[in-house]
C-alpha cells in the first residue's frame, strides 16, 4: 500500500472516488488547498485495488463523482463506523436518482462542475469542520477580509448586526433621530397603510391580531428588529397591530429614505438581508414550535373529548339505570301491596272451596244415589282437559253403544271417557238433571282450584320480581324465572302461542328478579312485534362449564339490519317515538343486567324471524360499583 492510501490517526482524511476528469480536478485542488490539514486518498472505483486496501476509519469527507453515486456512497457507509460527510460533484444539470441518498441522510452537498477554482476546497473545509464538531474560522481571501460578509453577519449576535445596519444607513443619510415610545404605544395599526420602516434599537414590540374570539397577542420574537417590512414589500396594509410591551427606542425611515440608503450603499442591503434572514429564521422556528404544540394540544383535546364522550355515555346509562331502579322499586312496592292484599282473600277462598266441597259431600251422604253422585262429582273435578279431537272420539264411542245424544253430552261433561264407565253410570239410574248438576258441581270445583293455582303462581312470580336487588346472587332456576316472566306478561300475549323448550339444568348463581325482568322485556318486545298473532319460542340449553343459553325467537316482521346494532342503545326505540318498557326496562338496561351477570346478549333478525340470544355463566362476576345489583 502506498503512503497516500494510508490514513494516519492524527489527521482527518478526505476520500476522492471517481474515474472522471472532475475527480482528477477535485483531487488536485484538495491536495493543494488542504495540504497539512488533511490527507487526500484517491480511489478510481469500487474495483480499484486501492478501494479494499484503504483504511476508511479516519475518513471524514468523501468527494464522489456522478458515476453510480448511490452504489458508491452506500459502499462507503457500509465500511465506516462513523459515517463521513459526502459531497457529490456532477456535470449533469438535473438529477432524479439522488432522493434515496437524501432520504437516508447520506448526501450533504452537491457541487456543479466546472466550479470556480478554490470553491471546492472551501466546501470541503466546512464539511470537515461539521464532521469534527469543532468551530472553524470562515475562509478568507488573501487580504484577510472575510470572504462572505453576509455569512459573517448571520453568525454575529443580532444586536451587533442591527448596530452595523444603523451605522451604514446613517453613513448615507446622516444621523437619524431616535424615537422613544412608552409601554403600550401602538406603533403600527392593523389595516393601516405602511409608508416606511421602523428599526427597533431597544425594547420589545409585540404583534396583535383581531379574531372572532378577541385580540390575539403573538410572541415577541414574531416581530424582529424590522417592523413593517413584510407589508412594505408586499404593498399591502398592515396585517397586525405593533404595540410596545416595554419602553422602546427606534428609528423611522420613510420609503424614500430607505430607497436612498439601499441605492447608495450595498452594505445597507447586505445588512438588511442578514437581519431579515435572522428574523425570518426565528419566525419559522416559532411557527414550527407552534405547530408541534398545536398538534400536541389537538391530540390531548381529542383524548379529552373521547374521555368526555365515554363519561357522558356512562352517565347516561347510569341515569337510565337509576330510573330503572326507581321504577322497579315502585313496581316492587306495588307488588308487595298486591301480594299482601291477595293473600288474605286467597286464603279465605281456599278455605271456602275446601268447606264447600266437604259440606256438599256430607249432604250427599244420605242421598240414595250418594256413591254414584260422588263418583261423578270427583270425576268431573279431576278430569283432564280434552282436545276437541279426543272429545269427539269419546262421543262417537258412547253413541255407538246406543246412548242418546243428550245423555252422551252429559256423560262426557261428567268426566266419563269409556263405554264401561258409561254403563256403570247408566246402571245407577241417575236422572239427567242429577247427572248434569253433579257434573256442573265437579267442573266448578275444578275451575275454582285452577283459578286458585293461577293466583298462587302470580303471587309467587311477583315475589320473585320484588326480591331486594342488593342481595347476593342465589342459586336460581332459570326455567322458573322464564315461567315467572310468561305469567307476568300473559295479558300482553293474548292470541300468541308461547312454546317453551327446556333442558333439565342445574341452578345457576344469579339475581332471579333481574333475570325475570330481562325475559319479560324480551317477551313484551316480541308481543309488540307480533301485534297479537304469531309464535314465540323460548329455548333453554346447557353450554356445559360455560353456563346456559336462552333464545327468545318470534316469527314477526324482523328488525331492519341498520337498526340491529342500535336497539341496545340507551333511549333508542322504534315504537313510533314512544319509549315503552317491559317492567320498566329497555334493551339497553337489559343488556346491562346481562353484562353484570357476566353474560352477553345479541340479536339476529330477518323478515319472518328475530332471535335474541343470551349466554349466562354458571356464576356471575363480583359486582362493580354503580351496578344495578
Amino acid at each position: 500500500m502506498t503512503e497516500q492510501q494510508q490514513v494516519p490517526d492524527a489527521r482527518l482524511a478526505v476520500l476522492v472516488i471517481g474515474a472522471a476528469e472532475t475527480a482528477d480536478l477535485a483531487e488536485r485542488e484538495l491536495r493543494a488547498e488542504l495540504d497539512g490539514d488533511c490527507i487526500v486518498v484517491r480511489v478510481h472505483d469500487l474495483d480499484d485495488p486501492a478501494w479494499e486496501a484503504t483504511d476508511l476509519s479516519g475518513v471524514a469527507l468523501a468527494v464522489v463523482d456522478d458515476a453510480h453515486p448511490h452504489e458508491v456512497i452506500t459502499a462507503i457507509v457500509q465500511r465506516t463506523e462513523r459515517h463521513p460527510r459526502v459531497l457529490l460533484i456532477t456535470n449533469q444539470a438535473m438529477h432524479d436518482d439522488l432522493f434515496h441518498l437524501y432520504d437516508a441522510d447520506l448526501l450533504h452537498g452537491v457541487v456543479a462542475a466546472p466550479w470556480t477554482p478554490g470553491r471546492l476546497a472551501v466546501q470541503a473545509q466546512g464539511q470537515l469542520a461539521r464532521w469534527s464538531e469543532t468551530s472553524a474560522s470562515p475562509p478568507t481571501h488573501e487580504g484577510g477580509e472575510p470572504e462572505s460578509q453576509l455569512l459573517r453577519s448571520v453568525q454575529q449576535p443580532l444586536t451587533e448586526v442591527v448596530h452595523e445596519l444603523v451605522e451604514a444607513i446613517e453613513g448615507v443619510l446622516g444621523p437619524r433621530p431616535r424615537l422613544v415610545m412608552p409601554e403600550g404605544t401602538r406603533i403600527i395599526h392593523e389595516d393601516s397603510e405602511i409608508d416606511g420602516l421602523l428599526i427597533v434599537l431597544r425594547g420589545q414590540v409585540a404583534l396583535g391580531v383581531a379574531s372572532p374570539t378577541g385580540k390575539i397577542r403573538l410572541h415577541h420574537t414574531s416581530t424582529g428588529p424590522l417592523i413593517g417590512l413584510p407589508a412594505l414589500l408586499e404593498r399591502q396594509p398592515a396585517q397586525a397591530t405593533a404595540q410596545a410591551t416595554t419602553e422602546v427606542e427606534l428609528i423611522h425611515l420613510t420609503v424614500e429614505q430607505l430607497d436612498q440608503a439601499l441605492s447608495r450603499s450595498a452594505r445597507v442591503g447586505l445588512l438588511m438581508t442578514a437581519v431579515s434572514m435572522r428574523s425570518l429564521a426565528r419566525r419559522l422556528r416559532r411557527a414550527a414550535l407552534q405547530q408541534v404544540e398545536q398538534a400536541r394540544l389537538n391530540a390531548e383535546l381529542a383524548e379529552e373529548r373521547a374521555r368526555l364522550s365515554e363519561a357522558l355515555s356512562d352517565l347516561s346509562e347510569a341515569r337510565l339505570a337509576l330510573i330503572a331502579q326507581s321504577r322497579s322499586a315502585t313496581i316492587g312496592d306495588m307488588a308487595a301491596g298486591i301480594t299482601h292484599e291477595l293473600n288474605s282473600p286467597l286464603a279465605a277462598l281456599t278455605r271456602a272451596i275446601d268447606h264447600a266441597e266437604r259440606d256438599v259431600l256430607t249432604m250427599l251422604a244420605t242421598h240414595p244415589d250418594a256413591a254414584a253422585l260422588i263418583e261423578i262429582i270427583t270425576a268431573a273435578r279431576d278430569r283432564p282437559l280434552l282436545s276437541a279431537r279426543d272429545e269427539r272420539r269419546i262421543r262417537r264411542e258412547l253413541a255407538a253403544a246406543g246412548l242418546p245424544d243428550r245423555r252422551v253430552r252429559l256423560l262426557v261433561s261428567a268426566g266419563v271417557s269409556t263405554v264401561e264407565a258409561a254403563r256403570e253410570v247408566e246402571q245407577s239410574g241417575i236422572a239427567d238433571d242429577q247427572l248434569e248438576a253433579a257434573a256442573g258441581l265437579g267442573a266448578a270445583l275444578r275451575n275454582a282450584r285452577l283459578a286458585e293455582e293461577h293466583i298462587v303462581g302470580l303471587v309467587k312470580s311477583l315475589r320473585s320480581v320484588m326480591r331486594p336487588e342488593h342481595t347476593e346472587p342465589v342459586a336460581t332456576s332459570v326455567q322458573e324465572t322464564i315461567d315467572d316472566a310468561v305469567r307476568l306478561t300473559a295479558h300482553r300475549l293474548d292470541g300468541i302461542e308461547v312454546v317453551r323448550d327446556y333442558d333439565d339444568l342445574e341452578p345457576v348463581l344469579a339475581h332471579p328478579g333481574q333475570l325475570t325482568q330481562v325475559w319479560a322485556n324480551l317477551l313484551v318486545n316480541a308481543a309488540d312485534a307480533l301485534a297479537g298473532s304469531g309464535t314465540i319460542e323460548i329455548t333453554l340449553r346447557s353450554r356445559g362449564a360455560k353456563g346456559v343459553r336462552v333464545e327468545v325467537r318470534d316469527d314477526g316482521p324482523g328488525i331492519p339490519e341498520e337498526l340491529q346494532e342500535r336497539i341496545f342503545e340507551p333511549r333508542f326505540t322504534t315504537k313510533a317515538g314512544a319509549v315503552r318498557f317491559g317492567l320498566g326496562l329497555g334493551l339497553g338496561i337489559a343488556r346491562r343486567i346481562v353484562a353484570e351477570h357476566g353474560g352477553t346478549i345479541s340479536v339476529r333478525s330477518h323478515p319472518g324471524e328475530t332471535v335474541f340470544t343470551i349466554d349466562l355463566p354458571v356464576q356471575p362476576p363480583p359486582p362493580s360499583e354503580g351496578g344495578l345489583s
